[in-house]
């Protein structure tokens, strides 16, 4: 019997510990207790390059509002293939994360109403920081590393359209976050790093946001890559609302540069370094296979940079 058991022990550990196969497929990544979501499995999408190896560099996408996990993964696998990159794209399914408030906002706060889980009405209570979807990221890279043998300390991560709006405030709550280098592509509106702007369109009344975290988020390695033709106000992915429109009324290009100027001037006020780039893709609308290809170039600049 103890052999037995001894055995079975062994089977599911080597289970638990297979390497992914080579390819594009999903796995099921068990949420942990922490996050509130007692165990429910989220898909995460991956493409595993025929040249892998454990020097091979990890790249997270972020998907778009949509939840479109399957389209960014499979305009991003064939360049996964052609540079080496374990690409990973977790699935932020609104059955796990109804909503703006549970994606594009993080689930900082503990949304209860349609207009909360909308993020149009600021919720009452805040989550604690392990159920904030802000720090999944984190933990799906973990849970990668017991699935693969992996060298990598830190990963790379993209996001575009409501993916972005995702990471870059998820770097602003999180900025621990174990993120080598950002790229944050075509936003279509922000959220302040302003007292001035209730939330979600600045930071009044978040108080787990301090001037130290502000400063450490400012000193991350960030680009925000914006298309010059992503200037279509009538776009229906296009956020029409008072306070965004104050960041701009032409589109995404015009949010971006004001958000970029106004990160600066902060900066600049606080006395402390901006780490960040403002990058514009040429002839690109809001396209993410025209703007990944930037992306790719600017994620291998800094991999090889790093040999």
């Amino acid at each position: 019997m103890r052999m037995l058991f001894a055995m079975l022990v062994s089977l599911l550990s080597f289970a638990a510990s297979a390497a992914l196969e080579q390819g594009y497929h999903t796995y099921d990544y068990s949420l942990p207790a922490a996050t509130g979501k007692n165990g429910q499995v989220m898909k995460v999408w991956y493409y595993k390059p025929s040249h892998y190896t454990a020097d091979t560099p990890v790249l997270f996408v972020f998907h778009g509002r949509k939840r479109d996990a399957d389209n960014y993964s499979a305009q991003w696998k064939a360049l996964a293939e052609k540079y080496n990159l374990m690409l990973l794209v977790p699935e932020y399914s609104t059955q796990l994360y109804p909503g703006a408030n549970g994606y594009n906002l993080g689930n900082v706060y503990h949304a209860v109403s349609r207009a909360e889980v909308k993020g149009l009405v600021v919720p009452k209570e805040i989550n604690p920081k392990d159920q904030w979807s802000f720090t999944l990221a984190d933990k799906i890279f973990a849970d990668f590393k017991t699935r693969e043998d992996s060298h990598a300390t830190r990963y790379y991560a993209y996001g575009h359209g409501g993916g972005s709006q995702y990471l870059l405030r998820m770097l602003m709550f999180y900025p621990e976050a174990k993120i080598k280098m950002a790229i944050v592509a075509n936003p279509g509106w922000y959220t302040l790093p302003s007292r001035d702007e209730r939330w979600p369109y600045g930071l009044r009344g978040v108080d787990v946001i301090d001037t130290a975290t502000l400063k450490r988020f400012f000193a991350l390695p960030l680009t925000l890559m914006l298309g010059d033709h992503d200037d279509d106000f009538n776009h229906y992915l296009f956020r029409n609302a008072p306070e965004a429109n104050r960041t701009g009324i032409d589109g995404r290009f015009e949010r971006g540069h004001y958000y970029f100027n106004y990160a600066r001037d902060v900066t600049k006020a606080l006395n402390t370094p901006l780490n960040w780039q403002e990058h514009t893709v040429k002839g690109a609308e809001h396209d993410n296979f025209i703007v990944q290809l930037d992306a790719v170039q600017a994620i291998m600049g800094d991999i090889n940079e790093s040999k």
